[in-house]
């Protein structure tokens, strides 16, 4: 239970004896409570898509051009669905990266901030022409998270 405060070691010990062999904590801080949340701190997010879910696939020329014509792009202008209903954003704001990585897979790296994120699969949809109804079978893979570099970072007190 982590409803009382713990002295540090104390969750520590208690938070190794449930983890499986072979993982344990390093060490444990105490953090304050009007410390920064941990989202504050999160930069990007990575993602692959996989395209092969789609019954017709793009051929690779054709995401390859299709990111060539993003890369070329001053703006991309895509559809983003939020709590207020859906809006125009540019795309190229949130993107900091994009590329094919395998057959059927893009990889796009998405930044976050105080206007929020995009989705990948809407990005990829918009990019490639798939029908809105289509977007939703589409596989994405978050494959890693980016923080904020030291110096940009929220601090954290103990």
């Amino acid at each position: 239970d982590l409803i009382a405060a713990t002295a540090p070691d104390t969750v520590a010990t208690r938070l190794a004896a449930e983890l499986p062999e072979g993982l344990e904590p390093l060490s444990a801080t105490e953090i304050s409570t009007t410390a920064p949340s941990i989202d504050a701190g999160i930069a990007a997010f990575v993602y692959d898509v996989d395209l092969s879910s789609l019954d017709t696939p793009p051929a690779a020329a054709t995401v390859a051009a299709a990111i060539a014509r993003f890369d070329g792009a001053a703006t991309f202008p895509v559809q983003k669905r939020g709590k207020t209903g859906p809006r125009t954003v540019d795309a190229r704001s949130f993107v900091r990266a994009l590329s094919i990585t395998a057959p059927q897979r893009v990889r796009v790296e998405l930044t976050v901030g105080p206007k929020g994120t995009l989705r990948p699969a809407t990005l990829v949809g918009e990019l490639l022409g798939i029908p809105d109804d289509l977007v939703p079978t589409l596989r994405v893979h978050k494959v890693a998270t980016r923080l904020h570099t030291v110096d940009r970072a929220p601090a954290l007190t103990p």
